[in-house]
Parts: structure tokens; C-alpha cells; sequence
């Protein structure tokens, strides 16, 4: 990942910013999409008892 691109990540961890969480997540899942060339990013949260997408960014999401 180029380091304009981690610079970018690094902005949106901002505490004031992430009272949008869902929002902030799809921005980060956009900007690692477009600096690997990913056709499809997902950001999930983990936690002991479930796995949940909470951002998705492309338009053919990959088969499970």
C-alpha cells in the first residue's frame, strides 16, 4: 500500500470522525479497494460470537 494511502487510513481513525462508524469504515474499505486495485473490499466486525460486514465497497462482491 502506497503511503498517501496509509496517511489517508490514519485520518479517518480520527476519535471525532468515528462517531459515524459505518460511514468511516465503507471510506476505509473505498481507499484500500482503489491503492490494491481490489474489485471488492469488505470490512467485517469480529467478535466471540459473530462475524458482521460492517462496510463494502465494489460491485461484484466474491463468492462465499
Amino acid at each position: 500500500m502506497i503511503p498517501e494511502t496509509l496517511d489517508q487510513l490514519r485520518g479517518l481513525v480520527d476519535p471525532l470522525r468515528l462517531r459515524n462508524r459505518q460511514a468511516v469504515a465503507r471510506e476505509a474499505a473505498d481507499l484500500i479497494r482503489q491503492a490494491g486495485r481490489y474489485r471488492w473490499v469488505g470490512l467485517y466486525d469480529v467478535t466471540e460470537t459473530e462475524v458482521a460486514a460492517i462496510a463494502w465497497t465494489g460491485e461484484i462482491a466474491p463468492a462465499f
